[in-house]
């Protein structure tokens, strides 16, 4: 009996916490003081839902018994078959204060970083990162929209196969907006 009353009473508190109201109270010096409690002369402010972000999906690469043979024989030869920036998604919208920006390679068949092939990053059009990882993290972009590419290149520095670009637009909030106090150093 005693458990079934507190989940009724908790069944009760749930819409109630679910509806969280926040005010929000200007003090006489200019201190903003935000409460979810009302105070004299509070306003009651709309706080909308959180952002939330869903990765697009990676593409789905069919595998049959025929597939695997021919990946077999294709990885026996020199070939690269597909070079393709999974990340970030053509038109995304990257949100990074630092300016970092995860680029990754879906490259088929993998890599031969033994043969001393490498992946060749370009943000627009200019090579910024060289290496044998499908993995980069680009530095201190600037806000703004951007093209990412990548190429396969051998040793000699030949491209052996090249992707499309993707287009990315980087969003780096900043601190110095109007009423936003500024961190303690």
């Amino acid at each position: 009996m005693r458990a079934f009353t507190i989940l009724l009473i908790l069944c009760l508190c749930a819409p109630a916490l679910a509806d969280q109201k926040v005010y929000k109270t200007v003090g006489p010096n200019g201190e903003v003081t935000f409460s979810d409690k009302p105070s004299p002369g509070a306003k009651e402010m709309d706080v909308p839902p959180a952002p939330s972000y869903k990765a697009p999906p990676l593409p789905v690469l069919p595998q049959s018994p025929s597939d695997t043979l021919q990946n077999q024989t294709q990885q026996t030869t020199s070939r690269y078959q597909l070079v393709s920036i999974v990340a970030p998604a053509n038109d995304q919208t990257v949100v990074n204060t630092a300016g970092k920006v995860q680029v990754t390679v879906l490259i088929q068949p993998p890599l031969k970083a033994g043969r001393g092939d490498e992946v060749r990053i370009r943000l627009d059009g200019k090579v910024v990162k060289t290496g044998n990882s499908p993995n980069v993290t680009l530095d201190n972009v600037n806000r703004g929209t951007h093209t990412v590419s990548a190429a396969v290149v051998d040793r000699d520095g030949n491209t052996l196969i090249e992707s499309s670009s993707n287009t990315f637009h980087l969003h780096r909030p900043s601190i110095h907006l109007p009423g936003r106090k500024k961190p303690n150093p």
